[in-house]
């Protein structure tokens, strides 16, 4: 009868191992599909945010002073006419909001208010029934666009290289979607075109193309 009782107990011993074995295997299995982490710690969530804001601030750097040297005219029915610095992603609106905005009698409509800035831009904001050189107004074109100081064409009929639009450059003959988008780009990046021969600095245009848009074109 004890060695029966005994062998009872041994039986119950090896279940309750074999249980509890199974039992930690569970719980093991169950943590790691869990994807639980462990907490940072203090030293490493600070580390962390440095890198962020290190990585933030070069960034804004780069993007800062990209076009530095960029600035604009704005004269006529404005608060504060004068010279801002200027960005290529700012608009005709934003330039004259730096300048205080208009005034109360300026003829808005006669801008085009979407058109993007350039560096050495003029802009001049006409009051309602004042007659200016439409050349000073930066009116709504055809091709919804306005040069530095009105139209990217010249009184002469030639393409002002620092004020096209890519829609405008395109009607130059050898000038196509991807060449027009390299002259922006170069304007963008390196500023305005100091003269007519620095189009040849453009990727994509050599020699040959500059020779026959030589006599269309002007930076004035």
């Amino acid at each position: 009868m004890k060695e029966n009782w005994q062998e009872w107990l041994i039986e119950r011993k090896k279940l309750l191992i074999i249980c509890g074995v199974g039992l930690a295997a569970l719980l093991t299995t169950f943590y790691l599909k869990s994807g639980a982490a462990a907490p940072e710690t203090p030293a490493a969530l600070e580390t962390s945010l440095s890198t962020q804001r290190a990585g933030t601030g070069k960034e804004s750097s780069t993007s800062t002073s990209e076009n530095s040297n960029w600035f604009a005219d704005v004269k006529g029915a404005v608060k504060k006419p004068g010279v801002y610095p200027i960005t290529s992603q700012m608009r005709v609106e934003n330039l004259i909001a730096l300048a205080g905005g208009a005034m109360e009698e300026a003829d808005l409509k006669r801008l085009n208010l979407a058109a993007q800035v350039a560096d050495q831009m003029v802009v001049y904001v006409p009051k309602v029934g004042e007659e200016v050189a439409e050349e000073w107004t930066a009116p709504v074109d055809a091709a919804g666009s306005a040069g530095s100081a009105g139209s990217s064409e010249n009184s002469d009929g030639k393409i002002n290289l620092n004020t096209a639009t890519a829609a405008e450059l395109q009607t130059l003959n050898g000038i196509g979607e991807k060449k027009a988008e390299a002259i922006i780009e170069y304007r963008e990046k390196n500023g305005s075109f100091q003269d007519v021969e620095d189009l040849k600095k453009v990727s994509g245009i050599g020699e040959a193309t500059f020779t026959k848009l030589e006599e269309l074109i002007t930076i004035n």
